[in-house]
């Protein structure tokens, strides 16, 4: 049956605590027992199970040991004990411990502490493993370990008499069929440029499947054109420390110390930014030029010691590093600044000049720094003003006019105190002028008149700034005189 997995070892010898110290013997005469740590094989992302087995005519009783492996190469799913075929214990606890990822606590008894394992041996236990994903074709080890992980445990395998018996260990491994095969890793600088004053962000990059533990380096600069400002964490996956900051000498370089959380087992596959620094550019920088940030391969902390990349096993000679130029760019003063206009023929007029847009775009080139005010305006259109800020890129300024719908309609009219009738309402006119304010485009009837003037009719277009309206009445000059006179048939003559 399937046991689940412990994750404390002082549980896992809790069995074992009745085994005093003091009663630790090794007899002359005893055999060393063999026990073994099976050897497999699998691909990455296999499931794996790895037999633990103890030779046959022991006399083993009990025992507590550990199994060190590579939690970076295998993660451990499953423990499977006192199945069919396997030997039969009366108590096993198998896990990994709590304080190291990397290894597995074991502790077992067999049916009884008076009675020792089954004298044909056999498989005590089967560790399964997950093999990770992203793993190279390699092997990994499973190697016991037999000194304490307490002060107060008794490692190693007993008799019935709980006296120590020799153990000839034989220690297995995983073979693995990785994903992807190890490359020497290639660490580089990213260019950048900026004029005199700006900072500027550069990255030192890692590439991926250099299993990478650890890495010591410097960044060399020139103090004369920069300065460094500091960094930002590039946050790469699997990193847990980074050091970074000026040198131990106090030379113009930048000190980069990094590692993953345990350089012994885990490591860099995928690759990334390990972090990015800022230099500002001096101001009496030389525009137009370029100034180099090179590696330099010493320890920041002990410019004695050589630096660079290492892996599990040693310093990665194979390693490249890469640096970069800084361009100092000549600084920018002026800039295109674009309008995006409704109706797509408006006339923008910015700082004294006028341009009118082609398919709505009206384009100002080379406009120094600064605020100015613009107005766009159109024909049948509301005019629309505003201001706009003169950078480096000037983002394109938006404009839609509103169209005009209405306009004040003016009639200049003799006499100068003519009444004006159109659409319902009169208007008498002051200094010769009456005006309808805010007239609906359209066409509309009007009538002037006057005492002692002859009325005037006719239309009016009402569009977009109405032209003005003159009308003149025409003076009466005549009239009819009529005599009431008695007798009725009386003759009048006049004139």
């Amino acid at each position: 049956m399937k046991k689940t997995i412990k994750k404390s070892l002082s549980l896992l010898l809790v069995c074992l605590l009745v085994i005093s110290v003091t009663a630790i013997m090794v007899a002359a005469e005893t055999v060393a027992v063999d026990l073994t740590t099976g050897s497999v094989s699998g691909a990455a992302g296999d499931t794996v199970t790895v037999p633990v087995s103890i030779a046959a005519n022991s006399g083993v009783a009990s025992g507590s040991f550990a199994i060190d492996f590579n939690s970076s190469y295998l993660t451990l799913t499953d423990v499977e004990s006192n199945a069919d075929g396997m030997v039969a214990l009366g108590n096993c606890q198998v896990g990994v411990t709590a304080d190291n990822a990397n290894q597995i606590g074991v502790a077992f008894i067999g049916d009884s502490l008076t009675e020792p394992v089954d004298a044909n041996g056999g498989v005590l236990f089967n560790l399964v493993f997950k093999i990770s994903q992203n793993v190279p074709t390699t092997t990994t080890a499973l190697t016991f370990n037999f000194t304490n992980v307490r002060e107060t445990d008794n490692m190693g395998l007993f008799d019935v008499d709980k006296n120590a018996v020799e153990v000839n260990a034989i220690n297995g491994e995983v073979s693995i069929s990785g994903t992807s095969e190890y490359s020497p890793a290639q660490v580089t600088l990213g260019a950048a440029s900026a004029t005199p004053g700006e900072t500027v962000s550069v990255p030192v990059n890692i590439s991926a499947n250099s299993y990478v533990v650890s890495g010591a380096f410097c960044v060399e600069y020139d103090s004369n054109v920069l300065e460094y400002t500091g960094y930002t964490d590039g946050a790469l996956n699997g990193v847990t420390q980074l050091s970074v900051g000026g040198v131990a000498d106090g030379s113009n370089a930048v000190g980069i110390i990094f590692s993953t959380e345990n350089p012994t087992t885990s490591s860099i596959t995928e690759g990334g930014t390990i972090a990015t620094l800022s230099f500002k550019i001096k101001d009496g920088a030389s525009t137009g030029t370029t100034t180099p940030l090179t590696f330099s391969l010493v320890r920041p902390d002990d410019a004695l010691v050589q630096g660079g990349v290492a892996t599990v096993d040693a310093l990665d000679e194979d390693a490249t590093f890469t640096g970069c130029n800084v361009t100092i760019e000549t600084p920018i003063t002026t800039s295109d600044v674009v309008f995006n206009v409704t109706p797509a023929t408006a006339t923008v007029t910015m700082n004294g000049n006028s341009v009118t847009a082609v398919g709505g775009v009206a384009t100002f080139n080379d406009v120094d720094f600064g605020t100015y005010n613009y107005t766009v305006s159109a024909d049948g259109y509301t005019d629309k003003t505003g201001s706009v800020d003169v950078v480096a890129n000037t983002s394109p300024v938006t404009v839609s006019l509103d169209q005009i719908t209405t306009s004040d309609v003016t009639f200049n009219v003799t006499p100068a105190t003519a009444t004006v009738t159109m659409n319902g309402n009169s208007v008498t006119a002051v200094g010769g002028v009456a005006t309808f304010n805010d007239v609906d485009f359209g066409t509309y009837n009007y009538t002037v008149s006057a005492n002692g003037y002859t009325d005037k009719t006719g239309s009016v277009d009402v569009v977009a700034n109405t032209s003005p309206v003159t009308v003149s009445l025409d003076q009466i000059t005549t009239s009819d005189v009529t005599f009431n006179v008695t007798p009725a048939t009386a003759t009048v003559t006049m004139n």
